[in-house]
């Protein structure tokens, strides 16, 4: 009885592996758009990877997982995008940069992974808003990124 029920166990592992795995490839492949053609969509381009402006690197792979270090809002041509919210950008034009910077990491992923369908989930996003004193639409800001992303 031990060796049969060892054994229907390991059937039933078996299955369950193998039930996960084909609800997975049905998953993928059952996606109606690509996470790029998602972007191509909305009118986006992501730009060329950027290179780390400093001595550090823009993404290593822990596992599973990628940790990105932070990005500049980098356009397409290469010009770093600069100012003070309230001063010299307003909360749109903020905006907008932080989709810029969204874009980056994603060009940033799909270098590394490859294929940006890959990414399974963002987990965390941090923001740093350049502004000036008294300003306090920071999240209207940051939501250039979340939006995106």
């Amino acid at each position: 009885f031990t060796v049969l029920s060892s054994y229907i166990g390991k059937q039933t592992s078996m299955l369950a592996r193998v039930a996960s795995s084909a609800l997975r490839r049905a998953a993928r492949s059952a996606r109606a758009v690509h996470t790029e053609a998602k972007i191509e969509a909305l009118g986006l381009e992501l730009p060329k990877p950027g290179k780390a402006q400093a001595n550090y690197i823009l993404c290593v792979r822990s596992g599973d997982q990628v940790f990105t270090a932070g990005h500049l809002p980098i356009t397409l041509e290469g010009d770093i995008l600069s100012g003070k919210v309230g001063e010299d950008v307003n909360t749109e034009q903020a905006y907008d940069a932080a989709k810029l910077v969204g874009l980056n990491l994603l060009s940033t992923l799909k270098n590394e992974l490859g294929d940006l369908d890959r990414v399974k989930r963002i987990v965390k996003i941090n923001g740093f808003v350049n502004c000036v004193d008294g300003f306090s639409a920071q999240p209207k800001v940051i939501n250039g990124i979340s939006d995106l992303l």
